[in-house]
């Protein structure tokens, strides 16, 4: 009779050892979804941010025809300190 309980006792070591394992591996399998999808929507934002200042840059271009020259940064250095 002891030994029959022992191995009910084992058993049921065992089914919690595998119960406790398949909940991290599910948990570590949702952590990288979750991480995956932070990526991509933090990768969408990042492209947004890079379309807008290129396009910022380019705006910036025409009007400025290109470069800067000694009349536009003649336009700051000409009030007092």
């Amino acid at each position: 009779r002891t030994q029959q309980a022992r191995q009910q006792e084992d058993e049921q070591q065992r089914r919690q050892r595998l119960a406790s394992a398949r909940s991290a591996l599910l948990l570590e399998r949702q952590q990288s979804r979750v991480a995956r999808l932070q990526r991509r929507e933090l990768d969408h934002a990042n492209d947004g941010l890079a379309r807008a200042r290129r396009q910022q840059q380019t705006a910036l271009e025409k009007e400025c025809g290109g470069g800067f020259d000694e009349d536009y940064f003649a336009k700051f250095n000409s009030g007092r300190r």
